[in-house]
């Protein structure tokens, strides 16, 4: 990732086959904070997704709280839904990290019901 960094690859640039972003390719790989502080020290998209997870719902489906915690400072949207109306609280309780989605809850999430 970083070689792409130095070189000037765009961060934000979603693959074509299936719309995801480096951010979320890397979360899947690493749910890693040290990911999330670096693209956004780059200007990642926070927020971009295509028809695959967002940041924050791979962040869900891992539990990682600091991250998401630095996705939401970073201005992540807590009710971003996928195509079928998923939100990052959904995948929380669908993978039953229910501490998770206590915390997603405290902050303000929805779920796909309540959006």
């Amino acid at each position: 990732m970083e070689q792409l960094i130095v070189a000037g690859a765009d961060v934000n640039c979603a693959r074509i086959t299936d719309g995801a972003t480096p951010l979320s390719i890397a979360l899947f790989k690493a749910a890693d904070l040290h990911v999330v502080e670096r693209l956004n020290a780059v200007r990642m998209d926070v927020n971009a997704h295509g028809p695959t997870p967002s940041p924050l719902h791979v962040a869900a489906l891992w539990g990682r709280v600091q991250v998401v915690e630095r996705l939401m400072a970073a201005g992540a949207d807590l009710n971003v839904a996928l195509v079928d109306g998923d939100t990052p609280l959904g995948t929380a309780l669908t993978y039953r990290n229910t501490g998770f989605a206590q915390m997603l809850r405290e902050v303000g999430a929805l779920g796909c019901q309540e959006r």
